[in-house]
Formats: structure tokens, C-alpha cells, sequence
């Protein structure tokens, strides 16, 4: 918790939206069924972002069951008890990311794939997602219905995100960006955090005048191009830091990841130990996906405020300074 208080202490409204609301601040867990429902109380609309995500190695399944899935299922008790009209909620492309390709995809044309390569976490948020859409219409106490919408970004970058510092970091003092996850040549997609967040705002502000657009989830990305994960790095890392001609088969570093697993599985009764780098990670970065927003600009008229250039600059100039 306390990490996450630093991070509220740094930020300033970035966003180029006027809000006059006041804001209050009540921090706890999800899984607190009291304290979520005094959250919810005497509010028109929930925002839902809280989430768990975990695509290590050995991955706490239990956990991001309860966080994603039994938490989205409080937050939708406590709207109903409150009769607050309106749910946005925060779900993940990653739900959709399988073992196959995926050019310009499209809500209608792409779906939920049979083993999904995020694993436990893209499970656990698209069970989460099927619960707020099918809630969509149901009956509040005070006689009006509960409106819901489901809102999937892919990974984003902006300020404040830490990877981009250790990416960064890790490289300057290398001199040379490794492959070893990998060729990672499968172009990619990221969205600017900024552009993500007005889509919730646009997607909130529709969603009052037009009830048709709720039951429904919408791709979160904008015009950031698609890229290899190398690519979409490199602007964080230095434009004189090498890329190594050489990489690691992606097959060959699952199966040592494999091996890893069993390992940790017959030692887990004596010791915990765990891997942050797993075969979902390996796939991910080995995997063409991206998709258009081009249901989120029909329907509620979204359109990012932000160009790349202008993304690429407001990250950089958040990084600390190399020394």
C-alpha cells in the first residue's frame, strides 16, 4: 500500500478533461465487501480498475481469483444495494491473447481463444468481464436498471510506468539490448495511458445518453503503431544502445522455463521460490496481436487525444536522468 501512496503523492491532473468533483480517498482491498460498499455509496458511476495481475512463474492463482473475480462480483452487489446506474469496467486484452496471430482484429472478429497465453490472469479478467456484461440491465431497488460497459486496454506506457526505468537502466549499464526471450520480431501493440483513460471518460459520458452502448466491451488501444517489443523499448533505452544480432530460441527458453517449474514445484513444500519470467511472457513477446478502435469511434465517437510523438515525449521526459 504504501508504494502505491508514493506513486497518488506524484501524480498531477495530466489529463486535458475538466472535473469538478470532489474526490475522496478510501483505501482498502477489494475483497472487503464492507468497505467496498461504503465506497459505492451516494455515487452515480463506478470506475472499476482494481485488479491482480501475476504472469509469473508460479502464479497466485487463488488470489487473482479472488481480487478479479469474487472482487468485480462485490463492486456489482454493492452498485445494486447503492443503486448506482453506471459501471465501467476495466478489462484486458490480454484475455484475448492466444498462440495465434491477430492483424487489425476487431471486437466481432476476435475471440476468446481456448487456452488463453496469459494464463490464469487473462482468465481470471475475462470471467470478471463476462460477469459486469451480463450484468448489464439489471434491476436497481430504486426502480432504474444498472448500466454496464467493459473497457480493454493492451499494455500501456506512460508516465509513472516502472518498466520503462528498468528496461532503461538494465540497458545503459549493459551497453547492448539482449534477446533472450526470443527473436521477438511479432509486431506488438501498446496505448499511452492518457488515450486510455479518455476512452473512459468518452465511454462514461455516452453511455448517459445513449443506454444501447452498455452490455458491451470496447478495445481500449489508439494510434500508437504496431511494433516488435524491441522496437517499442528502444525510445526508452537509448538510441545508442546496441540491439544484439543473436537471440534465444522463444521454444527453447520455455522448455528451460519448464524444467524451472518442476524444480520450484518439488522443492515448494521446503521452500518457496518463485520466477518472475514465464513461458506467458515468452509467447506474448513472440506473438503478432493488435486490434482498431474502430467500435469505440462508432459508437461513442473516441478518438485519441494524444498522437505518438506526443506520447513518446510526455514518457521520456517522465524517465529519471541516466547518470
Amino acid at each position: 500500500m504504501y508504494s502505491w501512496l508514493k506513486i497518488f503523492e506524484k501524480c498531477t491532473r495530466k489529463l486535458e478533461y475538466n472535473c469538478d468533483k470532489t474526490i475522496t480517498s478510501i483505501i482498502g482491498d477489494i475483497q472487503d465487501v464492507e468497505l467496498v460498499t461504503r465506497a459505492c455509496k451516494g455515487v452515480d458511476a463506478v470506475f472499476h480498475l482494481a485488479s491482480k495481475i501475476d504472469v509469473s512463474l508460479l502464479p497466485d492463482v487463488k488470489s487473482m481469483y479472488d481480487v478479479n473475480v469474487k472482487g468485480t462480483q462485490n463492486i456489482i452487489k454493492a452498485c445494486k444495494e447503492h443503486d448506482v446506474q453506471y459501471l465501467i469496467y476495466c478489462g484486458t486484452l490480454g484475455s484475448f491473447y492466444g498462440y495465434d496471430a491477430v492483424r487489425n482484429g476487431t471486437e466481432t472478429s476476435v475471440t476468446f481463444p481456448k487456452k488463453c497465453s496469459h494464463g490464469h490472469y487473462g482468465e481470471t479478467k475475462r470471467k470478471a468481464l463476462e460477469i459486469v456484461i451480463n450484468e448489464n440491465g439489471s434491476s436497481l431497488r430504486n426502480g432504474k436498471v444498472l448500466r454496464t460497459i467493459g473497457i480493454l486496454p493492451p499494455g500501456m506506457y506512460g508516465e509513472l510506468d516502472p518498466t520503462n526505468t528498468i528496461s532503461r537502466n538494465r540497458s545503459v549499464r549493459n551497453g547492448i539490448y539482449y534477446r533472450v526471450m526470443g527473436a521477438m520480431e511479432a509486431k506488438l501493440q501498446y496505448s499511452y495511458v492518457g488515450n486510455v483513460a479518455m476512452m473512459f471518460v468518452r465511454a462514461y459520458q455516452s453511455l448517459l445518453n445513449n443506454e444501447k452502448l452498455g452490455g458491451q466491451y470496447y478495445f481500449a488501444v489508439d494510434d500508437s503503431p504496431q511494433q516488435t517489443h524491441i522496437e517499442h523499448r528502444k525510445p526508452y533505452i537509448g538510441e545508442t544502445i546496441g540491439i544484439s544480432s543473436w537471440f534465444v530460441s522463444h521454444r527453447f527458453v520455455c522448455a528451460v522455463l519448464h524444467f524451472i517449474y518442476v524444480c520450484l514445484l518439488i522443492i515448494s513444500p521446503f521452500k518457496k521460490i518463485n520466477f518472475q519470467l514465464s513461458p506467458n511472457v515468452i509467447n506474448f513477446v513472440n506473438t503478432t496481436f493488435y486490434v482498431t478502435y474502430e467500435k469505440a469511434k462508432m459508437m461513442f465517437g473516441y478518438k485519441p487525444l494524444y498522437d505518438y510523438k506526443e506520447s513518446i515525449r510526455r514518457t521520456i521526459d517522465s524517465l529519471p536522468k541516466v547518470q
